[in-house]
């Protein structure tokens, strides 16, 4: 008898699941195969119960049969295969091989399912517990435990030099190894990334006073990359947040002459230091424009990439992204086109083109 409804659970699990070799459109193994396989797998009736999860675990319900679903849940050949077993039978053998197929369990692997549960769940509520009785940034900053590096993620006034022009010694350094004229030809200059990771060193080598790092780096997107981290990273963007809606507005000011005026008033109120970053990073960038036929960057390209960088909304303000970035890409766009007239009072006297 048991060896019938073993025979009966391996005929019903062949029909039902096909082989790896049959799905994949090649011949499937043989039947008698199939059958030693199953066989050492499930050797007696008590084999296939313990298949079958325990009435006291919960069960898939896709994973179980009951007698009266037995008839309905299969075709007419699944009929043909479970009619000489009792009902009983019948609803051990379906609801065993519906479980093996689907991958199904016994109880010792309900259990220790149920187990790793437990265990993840509370990891889970440790880590929250851990998280939560963190001190604050500020809390840690304030003991000494939590500490500024000394160039990248700073203030911009904290790592400038307190004689005029301030601009910080980094950016300085970056900007003439830049602007070495086979750096300057270089295709897609400031638009093509550099590689994260030599990035990340340079910003560790910097902040170890080792700027010898920058003249002995050989990748010059690896250092443009570095020098846009830097503006990306500083506490109060190169434009404050504080003037954010004022530049944006003045992009939209007509006719021309009002708006360079507005432009004019904005750049007197920056403080001094971004003041004087700002506009030796512009005369930079104005250079690099002058390459545009080696290099392909125009002055749209230019604002594209430093849109973002230069200038940000304030964290607790609500905005649109999409529209501030088109808007940030104008600010830029503009500080580059009309650089003259704009700083014609901070002691500008423009740039001849080569």
């Amino acid at each position: 008898m048991e060896h019938k409804i073993v025979q009966t659970f391996v005929d019903y699990v062949q029909r039902k699941m096909p082989s790896d070799d049959a799905v994949k459109g090649k011949k499937s193994p043989s039947e008698t195969s199939k059958l030693h396989k199953f066989k050492d797998m499930f050797g007696s009736h008590h084999d296939l119960k313990k298949l079958v999860p325990h009435p006291k675990h919960e069960v898939d319900e896709t994973a179980s049969v009951g007698k009266e679903d037995v008839v309905h849940a299969h075709d007419p050949n699944d009929n043909i295969i479970l009619e000489n077993n009792t009902d009983d039978d019948k609803v051990l053998v379906v609801t065993a091989a519906n479980m093996f197929i689907a991958g199904g369990s016994s109880n010792e692997d309900s259990s220790d399912s149920t187990e790793v549960s437990i265990q993840k769940s509370q990891v889970r509520s440790k880590l929250r517990k851990f998280f939560a009785k963190r001190p604050p940034v500020d809390q840690l900053m304030r003991k000494g435990i939590y500490k500024d590096e000394p160039v990248f993620g700073r203030n911009l006034e904290e790592v400038c030099p307190t004689t005029s022009p301030r601009v910080p010694e980094f950016v300085v350094a970056c900007v003439k190894e830049i602007e070495r004229p086979d750096n300057m030809c270089t295709d897609g200059l400031y638009r093509a990334s550099g590689n994260l990771s030599q990035v990340q060193k340079i910003r560790l080598e910097v902040d170890q006073n080792k700027m010898s790092v920058i003249q002995n780096n050989t990748d010059i997107h690896v250092l443009t990359g570095s020098l846009k981290l830097f503006f990306r990273e500083l506490k109060e963007p190169l434009i404050p947040c504080s003037m954010f809606d004022r530049v944006l507005a003045a992009c939209s000011i007509k006719p021309k002459e009002a708006r360079i005026k507005e432009f004019q008033e904005i750049v007197k109120a920056l403080p001094p230091c971004n003041r004087d970053t700002l506009k030796f990073l512009l005369e930079h960038l104005i250079k690099v424009t002058e390459y545009k036929e080696q290099n392909r960057m125009h002055t749209a390209n230019l604002a594209i990439v430093f849109g973002p960088t230069l200038l940000w909304a304030p964290p607790e303000q609500a905005h649109n992204i999409a529209v501030d970035c088109i808007q940030q890409n104008n600010v830029v766009d503009i500080l580059l086109t009309d650089f003259k007239e704009i700083f014609v009072d901070n002691g500008s006297k423009g740039k001849k083109k080569a």
